[in-house]
């Protein structure tokens, strides 16, 4: 698990995702019990231990001993004098939103596509 702080305050009436469940649950008349953020990180940390944070001292650090086990599991590389090559056979066509987009199927017609 990783866990952030916020950089900045949410512009104009933007909220955290949290807050927006909260007053979501309370228009709907269910009302969810939290008020602030740490009193969710405290209910998800009583239904899944290992999302409390340090603080909590629910979460145990790895220990010399299992981050050595998880070296050992790992197969050592194998080098190849092969040159890579891109699986990608059209730069510009690669997710959904530019495949359907008329201006790109434009753009990969004029300018052609880029391995």
């Amino acid at each position: 698990m990783q866990r952030t702080s916020r950089a900045l305050d949410p512009p104009g009436d933007a909220r955290e995702d949290w807050s927006i469940l909260v007053a979501l649950s309370k228009m709907l008349g269910k009302p969810l019990p939290y008020e602030d953020l740490g009193a969710v990180r405290e209910r998800m940390a009583s239904v899944a231990p290992q999302l409390a944070d340090a603080s909590g001292a629910s979460v145990e650090p790895s220990s010399a001993q299992m981050a050595i086990l998880a070296l050992d599991t790992v197969a050592p590389a194998k080098t190849s004098n092969v040159a890579l090559v891109s699986s990608v056979s059209n730069f510009y066509m690669t997710d959904p939103v530019s495949r359907a987009s008329a201006t790109m199927a434009k753009c990969v017609e004029a300018y052609g596509t880029r391995a």
